[in-house]
Order: C-alpha cells, then sequence, then structure tokens
C-alpha cells in the first residue's frame, strides 16, 4: 500500500502538523485521543549537546540529530511505525515499515530533484522539490527514502517540509543524520 505523503499526511498526522494559522505546532488542534504526538514530549531525545543538537531515538528502530527546538515523537501507526516532529519552520514526519510512501508526485513541481546516495552504508535516495504548500504546510521539500534497511525489506521515509530554503538545508541534514541500530 503507496501512500503519497498528503494522504499519509491526512491520514495519520493531521494537517494540523503544517498549519500555518497555528503556528506549526503539532498539538494545536489535536482532538484527544487522537494518537498523535505531543508536541511537547520528545522520542526518547538525549539531552542537548553544546552544539545546540541532541539525539533522538525513532522507537529504537533508528537515531537521528536535530536541533533541540525541535518536539515531537512517536505515533501509532497501522501498519508501521510513524513519528512526526516540528520546530519553527519546519514539519517533519516518518514512516517505518513494510511499504513506502509515494513521493511520485513531486516530480511535477518545480526544482524537483532525485539523487542516489547512501544514508547510514544503505542505498537511499534524497528528493527535493518545491511549491507544494497547499498540500504540505511549507513549501520546500526534502525527503530520504531507505527501500531496503534491512534483510526483510523494512522501508524508511523519512520527510519534511520548511518555510525557507535555509530550514529546508537545517532539515535535510537532520535526515541525513539517520542511523539504524
Amino acid at each position: 500500500m503507496d501512500l503519497s505523503p498528503a494522504m499519509w499526511i491526512s491520514a495519520v498526522v493531521p494537517l494540523t502538523l503544517a498549519c500555518s494559522a497555528c503556528g506549526g505546532r503539532l498539538d494545536a488542534d489535536r482532538a484527544p485521543g487522537s494518537g498523535l504526538p505531543d508536541a511537547q514530549s520528545t522520542d526518547a531525545a538525549a539531552p542537548c549537546d553544546g552544539d545546540g543538537w541532541r539525539r533522538f531515538d525513532a522507537q529504537g528502530l533508528f537515531e537521528f540529530r536535530a536541533p533541540c527546538t525541535f518536539e515531537g515523537g512517536a505515533s501509532d501507526g497501522i501498519d508501521s511505525s510513524v513519528g512526526a516532529y516540528q520546530a519553527a519552520g519546519i514539519a517533519a514526519a516518518y514512516d517505518y515499515g513494510a511499504f513506502f510512501v509515494n513521493f511520485d508526485g513531486w516530480e511535477a513541481h518545480q526544482s524537483f530533484t532525485k539523487v542516489a546516495t547512501t544514508l547510514d552504508g544503505r542505498p537511499a535516495f534524497l528528493l527535493t522539490a518545491h511549491d507544494l504548500a497547499p498540500a504540505y504546510g511549507y513549501p520546500y521539500l526534502v525527503a530520504v527514502v531507505v527501500p531496503a534497511v534491512d534483510a526483510h525489506g523494512t522501508k524508511l521515509s523519512f520527510w519534511g517540509s520548511a518555510d525557507s530554503p535555509e530550514r529546508r538545508a537545517l532539515l535535510t541534514q537532520v535526515l541525513k543524520s539517520v542511523r539504524f541500530g
């Protein structure tokens, strides 16, 4: 079951994640019991390092480094492990499981790039696009996709949007910092 990022966000993480009117807060219009992470908590976040960044443990499946201003954590997925994070001008989410999040729609947008790379030694793709604000909250998009995290074919899709090219560059650093356990 491939989902587009917009479908995933609307099905798993309501668009309040990227709501500019609510300041991008994960919890701005969250209904009690919705299963969304509490924006005031972190997903097993380590203390801040001297560089203003810290390590986030995503349910023991992988970890990444992000600025200490990142908030969020894991949520209940249906057939995968999912999570969402936010910081000023940035919204991000991941899906770790048997299926990809489908980013095919990004190809039709301005400045689309798809670059083969590696992420913690595994083949991956880095995707960027611009101008999808209505679906993603912010216009500058970036994603990493790892088609095979392990021998079972587990996949990681980790993507987000930012309100400026500078914040997209910061988010790209976050996504590229993924390390698997």
